[in-house]
């Protein structure tokens, strides 16, 4: 151990009269020091990714729980997710999302085959 630190701890006073404590000399190989630096890079990557994930998958969430629907640019979400937008407006009967005229056209068509291939069910047991 350095004797700096040694000196430091035996010292008995408390730490807030004491001066800063020393750091102990490290042996740094170039190597090592650039397969941390590496890893750490690689581990800072996938936080982010899961964090852009994990905030999009929230604001999405948001959206639809506090059904501000008519605020979203229908362009930042894949069509599934506009589709289940569109029929999310329609339940609550609120305003569409921008853009989405043409999707709900879509989804009125297959909520009209939906429904008429429930009823033949429905007709055939009964």
């Amino acid at each position: 151990r350095n004797t700096l630190l040694v000196i430091w701890d035996a010292d008995g006073r408390p730490e807030a009269e004491k001066e800063v404590r020393p750091r102990a000399p490290r042996l740094a190989c170039f190597n090592n020091i650039k397969e941390e630096y590496s890893f750490r890079l690689k581990e800072y990557s996938i936080k982010q990714s899961n964090w852009l994930m994990q905030s999009s998958r929230e604001n999405y969430n948001r959206i639809l729980d506090r059904s501000r629907i008519a605020l979203i640019r229908a362009q930042t979400y894949r069509v599934t997710e506009q589709l289940a937008l569109v029929i999310e407006a329609n339940m609550l009967r609120e305003p569409k999302p921008v853009n989405c005229s043409i999707l709900e056209l879509a989804v009125r068509e297959r909520l009209v085959k939906g429904y008429e291939k429930l009823y033949g069910q429905l007709e055939k047991k009964g």
